[in-house]
């Protein structure tokens, strides 16, 4: 199955995409800072993600700042 698009209406409807992507208050970006607590929670949940996967052998230590995941 085939999809016909006109490259015309594509840059046409790119333009305003575009602009929100380079423009200051980019989606996904937060507006506030985050809480301490929240802070503190994500930081121990990404800790602990990291000593399972290198636990599991997903996440490999290559060197001191280096690692492979698998």
């Amino acid at each position: 199955m085939t999809r016909e698009l006109n490259y015309d209406d594509y840059v046409r409807n790119r333009i305003p995409f575009r602009r929100m992507l380079f423009r200051a208050g980019r989606p996904g970006r937060r507006e506030r800072p985050r809480d301490p607590e929240e802070t503190l929670v994500l930081c121990l949940l990404a800790l602990e993600r990291k000593e399972r996967w290198l636990r599991e052998g997903r996440l490999v230590e290559i060197g001191p700042r280096e690692f492979l995941l698998r």
